[in-house]
């Protein structure tokens, strides 16, 4: 398993939190969104700016070439990287030299 470390955690959620906000003003999925939140009803507002975002991977490069937050240049490499990413919940089932195996309700 790979844990960030501090450096690396506040990169993903500057990052991370950015783009949220990004995708929200783009398309409008949520009035008055904030990550200012505590308990279930904030949770579900993100779930569904987070599915905007990954039903939408390509606004991700306009994130990038419009850098709205003025954001230090690794977090924007950090931010193209998750065009690949795999959404949904998965459990590893094996890592090993750099590798997984992931399993999710699908399969593996």
């Amino acid at each position: 398993m790979t844990v960030l470390n501090d450096e690396q955690s506040a990169r993903f959620f500057d990052t991370m939190d950015s783009l949220l906000y990004y995708v929200n003003d783009r398309f409008r999925v949520v009035e008055n969104f904030t990550l200012d939140y505590e308990g279930q009803i904030g949770d579900m507002k993100t779930a569904l700016v987070a599915h905007a975002l990954w039903d939408n991977v390509e606004v991700i490069d306009d994130f990038v070439r419009e850098n709205p937050m003025r954001l230090p240049k690794r977090c924007l490499e950090t931010a193209l990287a998750w065009k690949t990413a795999l959404p949904g919940l998965y459990a590893v089932v094996r890592y090993q030299g750099g590798r997984a195996i992931l399993m999710n309700d699908v399969g593996v």
